[in-house]
């Protein structure tokens, strides 16, 4: 299953996207949601590829996981780039959330 173009218009789907702002060729792509994308570029490597309509919303998003990745304390995805429409980052495996996990996020973070 493929994702289709973006709403605004401007013809790019997330695979095109991923590709053009990793600088990497695309070999699958699984549509999750409305925004959201799972893209296996060349090598094998899965990303994520969020499409953020809101002005400025991928860029705040984006610099937020930068910022908490500087703090060296907390996993955080990593970003492999981003413009005002799309962000890429890494694929986090999908588990359970538990209280002990939020806890331990949160002593980290602090």
């Amino acid at each position: 299953m493929t994702a289709g173009p973006d709403p605004a218009g401007t013809g790019e789907g997330p695979g095109a996207a991923a590709a053009r702002l990793t600088g990497r060729p695309v070999t699958g792509e699984r549509a999750m949601s409305g925004a959201l994308a799972e893209v296996t570029l060349d090598g094998g490597q899965v990303v994520m590829v969020k499409r953020g309509d809101d002005p400025g919303a991928v860029e705040a998003e984006a610099a937020g996981l930068r910022w908490l990745a500087d703090t060296g304390t907390v996993r955080v995805p990593v970003v492999h780039g981003h413009d005002p429409r799309w962000l890429v980052t890494d694929r986090v495996p999908s588990g359970r959330a538990g209280a002990p996990a939020a806890a331990r996020f949160g002593r980290d973070l602090a």
